[in-house]
């Protein structure tokens, strides 16, 4: 339980990759900032490891439409995940609210408990920001816009995320470095940024969406649920310090 979130099965976002004008100057490819990019779908572990990516041709696109056209959001639908009993995947509010996505209480009054919550989910959350943050930094390919077609595009980024993979597991002194990703002071819990955020090299992040996601009793029963036990029984010594800061 490395960031004091039980029962997460990761975390979810997505990022732009940029791409050189194509050919067909294809309209869907063109982002809202004026770019052509394709879209990176992730979903990654405590260690900043990929779980699951799809690259989606839709640079237009928000989080979730993205998400809504993913298989992913069909394997959670259909159930075919597998995942264990009260276990979820934790995003940003983008995405939707559902009994298998926990995502922040977006309410401008907060409660102390729904604080609480926030700050436990986006102190997990960090692990996605590392992931994208550590491959644009290490894989030179994400440096500039990629002057290859979509297709190819597509296999780069997937064996990049591989690599990255591969790396974090058998060199993680060498390829991740000391530093490198976000760090903790263990006694206050103050997070300290790590070292890709300093490089020029960033992965913007997609649109979010202005539609309103409506979501099921059941979805905001077990936020409520999760949000209660980080007050109690699952609170971490810093927590309070952390969200009056």
């Amino acid at each position: 339980m490395t960031w004091n979130f039980p029962n997460c099965c990761g975390a979810l976002d997505g990022r732009h990759i940029a791409l050189r004008r194509p050919p067909d100057g294809r309209a869907e490819l063109f982002k809202y900032r004026g770019r052509y990019s394709v879209v990176l779908l992730a979903l990654v572990d405590a260690d900043s490891k990929f779980l699951y990516v799809e690259v989606d041709t839709n640079g237009r696109a928000d989080d979730m439409c993205v998400f809504r056209s993913s298989s992913l959001k069909t394997a959670i639908k259909n159930n075919s995940l597998n995942l264990p009993p009260d276990h979820v995947i934790i995003a940003d509010n983008t995405f939707p609210l559902t009994t298998s996505i926990m995502k922040p209480f977006s309410k401008r009054d907060f409660s102390a408990v729904e604080r609480i919550f926030n700050y436990r989910l986006s102190r997990a959350r960090r692990v996605v920001d590392n992931a994208f943050g550590i491959l644009a930094a290490r894989f030179e390919v994400f440096r500039k816009e990629i002057e290859l077609d979509v297709s190819t595009t597509d296999l780069i980024v997937r064996a990049a995320c591989t690599i990255h993979n591969w790396l974090c597991t058998v060199s993680p002194e060498t390829y991740l470095g000391k530093g490198w990703a976000d760090f903790e002071d263990a006694e206050t819990g103050e997070i300290h940024p790590g070292l890709w955020r300093e490089t020029a090299v960033e992965l913007p992040p997609l649109r979010t969406s202005r539609a309103v996601c409506p979501y099921t009793k059941e979805a905001a029963k077990k936020r409520n649920s999760i949000a209660t036990y980080f007050s109690e029984e699952g609170q971490v010594p810093f927590q309070m310090r952390a969200i009056e800061m």
